[in-house]
């Protein structure tokens, strides 16, 4: 499974840093109109779909579900 990361979301719309960007669209191939997922690093995983502009890499989200919290702590 694919899971990229993405920290800038604003108004349902992701915004690929440049990494993750080159990844997705360069090593990966994706295009405009691909579905993939990406968290937050809080503990959300949204679905969305790409759209490409030159180098920049948005993603409009189709669906996002926050993952519950685990109960076991690791020490």
């Amino acid at each position: 499974m694919e899971l990229f990361y993405c920290s800038t979301i604003e108004n349902n719309i992701a915004h690929l840093d440049e990494t993750e960007a080159a990844h997705c669209l360069r090593v990966l191939r994706h295009k405009s109109g691909d579905t993939i997922a990406f968290t937050d690093g809080k503990g959300n995983i949204y679905n969305g779909v790409i759209e490409v502009s030159g180098k920049q890499c948005m993603v409009n989200i189709t669906e996002s579900k926050t993952m519950p919290s685990r109960t076991r702590k690791l020490h």
